[in-house]
């Protein structure tokens, strides 16, 4: 009698382990069924629903959240999607102290052509060819000239 118990306990569990809560899965091991559609399987859709999946995890460290945008560019770059100048350009402003992918993100927008957005570049705000006696200041934010409106005559 005793057996047929411990059976039909262990069929019970058995029939009803599917049915419980799965564990709350880390940004680690969401990482890594990421990379695994990435890399294993091709399907590059599903691999950047779980690269974000890893970034929208509370908690998940920085250097695990940059690699995570990466990919994402990596899969969009692969896909032949526009968005994947807007991930690489998301790694270099918001993870620029993780060097190494930081670096490489510069070199595949580099690679797209056109400017990489957070390299400083000079932007023309203003051009006055007419006057020949304006100042600006030297931190760029002022220019002082005189006003040959208001000035009366003599």
């Amino acid at each position: 009698m005793r057996t047929r118990y411990g059976l039909n306990l262990a069929m019970l569990l058995a029939l009803t382990a599917p049915a419980w809560p799965q564990a709350a899965q880390t940004p680690e091991t969401q990482m890594g069924a990421a990379l695994h559609q990435k890399r294993v399987t091709g399907n590059l859709q599903t691999a950047i629903d779980g690269f974000r999946k890893v970034l929208a995890t509370k908690g998940v460290s920085k250097s695990l959240a940059a690699q995570a945008q990466f990919h994402i560019g990596v899969c969009y770059e692969k896909l032949g999607n526009k968005e994947a100048r807007k991930a690489f350009e998301n790694v270099v402003r918001n993870y620029g102290d993780q060097k190494d992918l930081v670096a490489q993100a510069r070199a595949r927008l580099a690679a797209m052509g056109g400017p990489v957005s957070s390299s400083p570049h000079a932007k023309l705000l203003w051009d006055d060819s007419r006057g020949y006696f304006h100042t600006i200041s030297a931190d760029g934010r002022y220019v002082a000239f005189p006003d040959y409106v208001t000035i009366p005559a003599r």
